[in-house]
């Protein structure tokens, strides 16, 4: 049996629908939002749980209503700890840069791949010193479907942007 690792948002609630969606052996490791920093920290504590444990798929998962998110979109802060800034900050960076680029009604949706995607990417450059070939992904539940979307894989958000 497989065994997959998934970071989730506490938030979301979604360890069930996920433990009766994909039938295997499954880990969690929960932050608001996804907001871990990947530092040296956590990626030595994720590092040790691939290895002891046998991983060989990490997910990072978000529902499209993620309430944390959300509140970093809308730029609200009612819960914003001195925690969270960092992510608030990346996430309202991300949407403004996005709204300069994208035209859609579903823009949340672009940042939050971006988010997941710069997640996985991290992970993967973090992770390329262990001696497993990890598959790491991102996906997005959503939650009038109930169903799993993989984030944007090919999508292009650009740190900064110069309008000539």
């Amino acid at each position: 049996m497989r065994r997959h690792l998934y970071f989730v948002c506490p938030t979301d609630g979604l360890e069930g629908v996920i433990e009766s969606t994909f039938k295997q052996e499954s880990y969690f490791l929960t932050s608001l939002g996804n907001s871990l920093m990947l530092n040296s920290e956590e990626i030595s504590e994720v590092s040790e749980l691939i290895l002891t444990k046998d991983i060989q798929d990490i997910s990072f998962i978000m529902s499209d209503d993620n309430k944390v998110f959300l509140e970093a979109m809308e730029n609200r802060s009612i819960k914003e700890l001195s925690s969270l800034s960092s992510f608030y900050h990346q996430v309202r960076q991300s949407k403004n840069i996005s709204q300069l680029t994208w035209q859609t009604e579903n823009l949340h949706l672009i940042v939050l791949s971006h988010h997941l995607n710069d997640k996985i990417k991290r992970l993967k450059h973090a992770l390329n010193i262990l001696p497993v070939d990890i598959k790491v992904a991102g996906k997005i539940y959503n939650r009038q479907e109930e169903s799993f979307n993989s984030t944007y894989p090919e999508l292009i958000c650009k740190n900064f942007v110069s309008l000539n």
